[in-house]
């Protein structure tokens, strides 16, 4: 290759990474914009709460929050471990055989856009994950980078715990009589031991929590589940680019039968990449079988999925450009909505509307609970205590207030506010819960005398309604 090549190579090289910043800075704006989540919060109130595991899933969410927060008590703070997580493409430019589509794939696909924006253990699955197959692509040394993520990954979820069996398999047995898979291997069971003797210390708290989610779930769809997985992969992914992708794999599930295990450069990377993703879509459609689907369960088979098809042929990459470009608009079109409402959609309809429940909710709450001006408690002292009926409403009202909201034992689906419930309960508090539960038969035990409600229809800046609650006094 000559001299002009390789500057012109470097210089696309640059302007893939700068595009890659480019798209982080843009999520940046937008994280820095809007209130948390509810699960946002929820996962910022474990980060106060430091441990090696939690009621619902593996700890690496907190501890990357917590981390960030060294920062600043802000929304963007909370969010920097998932932007960054966003960069995850960067660590496998060199695989790729369409570079542009492989960095335009992680901007186009809306799953793996919003999950690297929000503070959710997707995100650092997601980059444990892309680690994972960068390191064991790289091979040899680099084995120790794909155990590292293979950690990372199982810590944020357990499909996470796939990465780096799948990449192992791939690799081939030219890779398996090498001892660097099996010291990446070493590494990664390493880093989670602390997590399974957390397990072990706990009734294993989390992994029966997600058997409930999906395998054993009391709310099974049956073997309906698997054609709606399907049709929700086709809905967020994009109809365009989810049948490039099943094209895509069927083609090479031929071709890897014939070539076995050729270590071109090419066979390496379709390989891992058609294990690292067929497999993943395949084990949650089962799932779905047996608890309802959720469409972003099959995230980590999507970073597989895009880099077998930056390998694809012309026809067919064409086509994954459409449908990705057409996956840009539609987010543009989702930010544009959450800054200023672009379309009216039902109460409770509208996802955006999510963004302000904290905001609604917090203030209103904090201006009960305080001794200023406090309505409930015109005696002054301590701020009146704060118990919920989910622990959506806890973890909002302790990130805006900074009152120690907890969910009241025996309401609400299990969380990590029953590993914390110890304790006696106080002899007065205030009790919110969403307005459409019904009647709040789960105080009557602990707390006979209840008073109200008072209720709160909040509203965003822009007047959506983002959510009805009810607020009681409660009183042995």
């Amino acid at each position: 290759m000559g001299g002009g090549g390789v500057a012109s190579l470097g210089k696309t090289l640059w302007l893939l990474v700068g595009a890659t910043a480019l798209i982080a800075l843009a999520k940046g704006a937008v994280a820095a914009s809007h209130g948390l989540l509810a699960d946002e919060a929820y996962y910022w109130v474990w980060s106060q709460h430091l441990a090696w595991g939690y009621y619902d899933q593996p700890p690496a969410i907190a501890w990357v929050i917590r981390v960030t927060t060294a920062l600043g008590h802000t929304p963007l703070a909370v969010r920097l471990g998932a932007l960054i997580a966003g960069l995850a493409p960067l660590l496998t430019l060199r695989f790729a055989g369409d570079r542009g589509l492989w960095v335009l794939w992680w901007a186009g696909v809306p799953p793996l856009l919003w999950l690297t924006l929000f503070a959710t253990s997707d995100a650092p699955l997601l980059l444990g994950w892309t680690a994972t197959l960068a390191g064991a692509l790289a091979g040899g040394p680099w084995w120790l980078l794909a155990g590292a993520g293979a950690a990372l990954a199982g810590l944020s979820k357990y499909s996470g715990l796939a990465a780096l069996p799948l990449a192992i398999l791939a690799a081939g047995p030219a890779s398996w009589r090498s001892r660097w898979p099996w010291l990446g291997l070493a590494l990664a069971l390493g880093l989670i031991a602390p997590h399974l003797r957390w397990l072990a210390g706990h009734e294993a708290v989390s992994v029966q929590f997600q058997l409930g989610e999906g395998w054993m779930s009391p709310r099974a769809p049956g073997w309906v589940g698997i054609p709606q997985q399907l049709g929700d992969q086709l809905l967020v992914v994009g109809p365009l680019t989810a049948m490039a992708g099943l094209v895509w794999a069927v083609a090479v599930a031929g071709r890897l039968w014939r070539e076995r295990w050729d270590q071109g450069l090419r066979a390496r990377v379709e390989r891992t990449a058609w294990l690292s993703s067929v497999p993943i879509f395949a084990f949650f459609a089962l799932s779905a079988v047996g608890g309802p689907p959720e469409a972003h369960w099959t995230a980590p088979g999507l970073v597989g999925l895009g880099l077998g098809l930056s390998w694809a042929g012309p026809r067919l990459r064409r086509a994954v450009e459409v449908g990705l470009w057409l996956g840009v608009l539609a987010s543009l079109a989702l930010v544009a909505h959450a800054w200023t409402p672009v379309l009216s959609l039902p109460p409770g309809k509208d996802p955006a509307a999510r963004l302000g429940e904290g905001a609604a909710l917090g203030p209103w709450v904090g201006a009960w609970a305080r001794p200023a001006g406090a309505a409930l408690d015109q005696r002054g002292g301590d701020a009146i205590p704060v118990l919920t009926e989910r622990y959506q409403e806890a973890a909002l009202i302790a990130w805006e207030t900074g009152l120690p909201a907890s969910v009241l034992p025996g309401c609400g689906r299990g969380s990590q506010y029953d590993l914390w419930a110890e304790g006696a309960l106080p002899a007065r508090a205030l009790f919110v819960r969403p307005r459409t539960s019904g009647d709040p038969t789960c105080t009557e035990e602990a707390f006979p005398r209840l008073e109200g409600p008072a209720e709160l229809e909040g509203r965003d800046a822009h007047g959506r309604l983002v959510g009805r609650w009810q607020l009681f006094e409660l009183a042995r």
